[in-house]
């Protein structure tokens, strides 16, 4: 019956009945299934794409676009790590705070404002603005003049508004995977 596939179906994808969602891994799993089994009408391909997967011509769908990560853990003392439950404003900090600290700083004090700039090597770059005025503002900041380069907000321009004292990341940007490895970032910043 449709009930009973459709029910084979959630369980194979991992679908949470009390959140009503699929994890990404098995959501990208079923899709490299159809995709190998070249599922006529399927949104497969689409999505793996998405997914930063590529079609190759010998050895089927690869992940090509990703950033690695690595976790280093530095300590005199024992340690584990265990999974907790999510925490905005540790995430918050997580992301912020290498920013503010080792970043560079330029002062732009008579529009109130701090940009920071810090660079990871060949992997790519965060820029984050710091409102130091006492009101809340909307800034712009525009990298459609970097060459070769994509953020992770999804476009190169992007309006936010800070609140006094507030910082913000306003790009990740990082090389587009592919052939040619040369890339270079810019940036314009308009206060609105």
């Amino acid at each position: 019956s449709n009930s009973m596939r459709r029910n084979e179906v959630k369980q194979a994808l991992g679908f949470n009945e009390s959140t009503g969602t699929i994890t990404k891994q098995m959501l990208i799993a079923s899709c490299l299934l159809d995709a190998a089994n070249e599922i006529e009408g399927s949104p497969s391909e689409s999505l793996l794409e998405a997914c930063g997967y590529a079609k190759g011509p010998k050895l089927g769908w690869k992940l090509v676009n990703h950033l690695p990560a690595a976790l280093t853990v530095h300590s005199e003392h024992d340690c584990k790590l265990t999974r907790g439950g999510f925490n905005g404003l540790a995430l918050r900090d997580a992301i912020d705070l290498p920013l503010r600290i080792r970043g560079e700083q330029q002062h732009a004090q008579e529009h109130g404002l701090r940009t920071y700039t810090l660079v990871n090597g060949s992997n790519g770059l965060s820029l984050g603005v710091q409102n130091l005025r006492r009101v809340e503002v909307w800034v712009r900041m525009d990298a459609s003049n970097s060459v070769n380069c994509e953020s992770h907000r999804g476009t190169l321009v992007y309006d936010q508004k800070i609140s006094p004292g507030d910082s913000v990341i306003m790009h990740h940007l990082f090389p587009i995977c592919g052939e040619s490895t040369d890339w270079s970032w810019d940036y314009s910043l308009v206060m609105k």
